[in-house]
C-alpha cells in the first residue's frame, strides 16, 4: 500500500500532480480530495504567461524495471501531450549521462502535436551495450510553453548459467 500526503502552505498552491502506474497486473486506486481540473483551461492559462508546463511530456522506461539484459534493447516511451486547443509544434533536445555524469548520446528533434491530442514515440538505445545506469533529460518548447523530462533505465549483466548457493 503507498499513501502520499502534503500539506499546501498558507498562500500555496500546487502547480502539478502527475500520476503514473506502470505495469500494474492487479490492485485498487483510491484519492481522496482531488479537485480536477479542465486541462485546456491550465494550457490556456499557462500560455498567456509563458510558463513551464513538464506535464505535458514524459518519458517512461520499458523493460522490466528499466532493467535491460545484453540482449534486450533499451528504450523509453516519449509523449509529447497538447491540451491547448491549438496545432503545437514540439521540439526536443535529448542529452543522455551515464552513471559518472558523462555525456553519452545527444539528439535534436520536432514534433507535430495537434490540438487536444497525443503523439508516442520510442526512444531507442542500441548503443548502450555496456552495463551501467543512464539517464536522458529532455528539455522541449512548444510555442510559449517549455519543460523538461526525465527517464533513464539500466544496462545489466546476463544472470550466472548456475545460481550462487551461497544466496
Amino acid at each position: 500500500r503507498f499513501e502520499h500526503r502534503f500539506t499546501v502552505p498558507a498562500g500555496g498552491e500546487v502547480g502539478a500532480v502527475n500520476l503514473q502506474f506502470v505495469d500494474l497486473k492487479a490492485g485498487t486506486v483510491m484519492f481522496d480530495s482531488i479537485s480536477l481540473r479542465e486541462a485546456s483551461e491550465v494550457a490556456a492559462e499557462a500560455a498567456s504567461a509563458g510558463e513551464r508546463r513538464d506535464e505535458f511530456v514524459s518519458l517512461v522506461p520499458g523493460g522490466e524495471h528499466a532493467l535491460y539484459l545484453p540482449e534486450e534493447l533499451p528504450t523509453l516511451t516519449l509523449t509529447l501531450t497538447n491540451p491547448t486547443p491549438d496545432d503545437l509544434e514540439f521540439t526536443c533536445t535529448t542529452r543522455t549521462i551515464d552513471y559518472f555524469g558523462v555525456r553519452r548520446h545527444g539528439a535534436r528533434g520536432k514534433t507535430k502535436v495537434p490540438a487536444g491530442g497525443a503523439v508516442t514515440r520510442t526512444l531507442r538505445y542500441p548503443q548502450f551495450d555496456r552495463p551501467g545506469f543512464y539517464c536522458t533529460t529532455l528539455e522541449w518548447t512548444a510555442g510559449r510553453f517549455f519543460g523538461t523530462a526525465e527517464g533513464s533505465f539500466v544496462r545489466v549483466t546476463a544472470p550466472p548459467a548456475a545460481p550462487d548457493p551461497l544466496f
